[in-house]
């Protein structure tokens, strides 16, 4: 009935198609089933690594004929980790030499990633020979590359001076591999320990502006067992130089070994970081414009040093020594997109920081954060000033619900994981006591009349008898690490996963 036929205010209903009757009106063109499978291999692993394992399960019951590809995917070892004793490793190695010419089936060749967690086992040059090759001879396709390299491995394991030109060879085909793709198409992730960072930049074994995930971890502080014993200035430098064309990064994470307040960088002898160093790195940070995670866990000896994130980021988590300026300077940081803020003020014995005039000054106050898009908020701040931020976070995040994870008053407040290792030791003395009773009964009067007649040393000691499982109990519950104590090991969480 057309809209003429029923004026306005005629009084009569204009009558609705019913939706099945819609549907079979105006039906869809149906791809075929057999579509999917005249698809390549790479491109339906690349489908399937988008989806949910039951939806790969669901997509098979309508498409049977992609049931082999599929297989491949969900049965094979997808994740190919080239470590000491691995299984996969052993598996290529049989796979390749099975194989004439080193043909993989799909499911290893279409690998979902790639990961070199040690050089060790490509010190042998037939190894060495076996990657390059699988590489250059497009049987091995990784969609992932994840590189985990320290300055041991570069030097002892894979021989970088004694044998330079096996070395050059394997990087050569992985940048050679890498070229091959667009950026867009593949993922790389790099973890480095030490100094062998210095290697990979002067040599430039690989491409930074495909690099999309990036671990750093320092070790300069006094007591390094390394081999490597770079400067902070010289760490800086050299991280400036690798960040300046990674313009695809999107997690940066760096780390350094836990400082000590009696190191030479905390003394203010000018060991630590140039001024114009951090300048210089300030600047390249903030061209990272892709750049959605940052972390950084007592990397910078300079607690007034504050490192402003790029304005994308998502994702910005501290563990380190602060102090009242550095503090200020994260109120007025605008991050228009920041929803997840984790911040540890590290403890440090005879820090100024936790001194009450310090928090007093006019200057040093915060009354207001120019961050508003939180939705998480944790940490642990100064024992003078954490309250007046959090109070500040608080107000002008609405997207927190009023609820935080922030410590902001520790004084007689129980640190976090005592209170379950007290509660272990009760319960572990009390079974001590339960069971100790046992030998103290009617029908064992003789003996408990002839301990009272001795002295009171021979007493029932129920702590001497269950000293044991005391220290049992001691052991396997007391806190051992920084997480337990309120500071979460975030630059070792993960570390090695891209």
């Amino acid at each position: 009935m057309s809209a003429a036929a029923n004026p306005p205010n005629s009084g009569c209903k204009e009558v609705q198609a019913p939706r099945d009757v819609v549907t079979l009106a105006h039906r869809q063109p149906i791809a075929s089933k057999e579509y999917l499978s005249t698809l390549a291999p790479e491109l339906l692993f690349t489908i399937f690594g988008s989806l949910h394992h039951r939806d790969i399960f669901a997509l098979l019951l309508v498409c049977r004929s992609i049931y082999p590809t599929a297989h491949r995917y969900l049965w094979s070892k997808f994740a190919l980790s080239i470590t000491p004793y691995s299984s996969n490793w052993d598996g290529l190695k049989r796979r390749y030499l099975s194989k004439e010419g080193g043909c993989l089936d799909p499911g290893w060749k279409y690998v979902h990633k790639f990961t070199l967690g040690d050089l060790g086992p490509l010190r042998e040059k037939e190894s060495v020979d076996m990657v390059v090759d699988l590489f250059r001879s497009g049987s091995l396709k990784p969609r992932t590359i994840h590189l985990c390299v320290s300055q041991a491995s570069l030097n002892v394991n894979f021989h970088w001076r004694s044998d330079p030109v096996d070395c050059k060879e394997f990087w050569k085909s992985l940048e050679t591999y890498l070229q091959s793709k667009s950026p867009d198409e593949i993922e790389v992730s790099i973890v480095y320990s030490d100094g062998s960072i210095l290697n990979v930049v002067e040599h430039q074994l690989l491409d930074f502006r495909r690099l999309v995930h990036f671990t750093f971890h320092a070790d300069f502080i006094k007591g390094s067992r390394t081999k490597c014993n770079l400067k902070p200035n010289e760490h800086i430098r050299m991280l400036t130089d690798a960040l300046e064309t990674a313009v695809r990064l999107k997690r940066l994470r760096l780390s350094a070994g836990k400082p000590s307040f009696h190191d030479k960088g905390f003394k203010g002898d000018g060991k630590g970081p140039t001024e114009q160093v951090l300048i210089d790195f300030q600047r390249v940070i903030g061209k990272l414009d892709r750049l959605e995670e940052l972390a950084i866990s007592n990397f910078f000896t300079d607690g007034t040093f504050f490192l402003t994130p790029p304005r994308n980021v998502k994702i910005f988590k501290f563990r380190g020594w602060t102090t009242p300026s550095w503090w200020l300077e994260l109120s007025k940081c605008s991050l228009p997109k920041l929803e997840t803020l984790s911040v540890y003020h590290e403890i440090i014995h005879k820090c100024f920081d936790t001194e009450p005039y310090v928090w007093r000054r006019k200057e040093r106050e915060i009354e207001s954060v120019a961050i508003t898009t939180l939705t998480r908020f944790s940490g642990l701040g100064p024992l003078h000033a954490g309250h007046t931020f959090a109070d500040c976070i608080l107000e002008a995040n609405k997207g927190l619900n009023g609820k935080h994870d922030f410590i902001v008053d520790r004084g007689n407040q129980v640190m976090p994981g005592m209170n379950e290792y007290a509660e272990a030791l009760v319960g572990a003395f009390s079974r001590i006591v339960k069971h100790k009773l046992q030998d103290y009964t009617w029908s064992n009067w003789s003996y408990y009349e002839a301990a009272l007649k001795a002295g009171p040393n021979d007493c029932p000691n129920f702590l001497g008898d269950g000293s044991e499982e005391l220290l049992r109990a001691w052991r396997a519950n007391r806190p051992e690490t920084l997480s337990a104590w309120g500071y979460p090991d975030f630059d070792h969480d993960h570390i090695y996963d891209a």
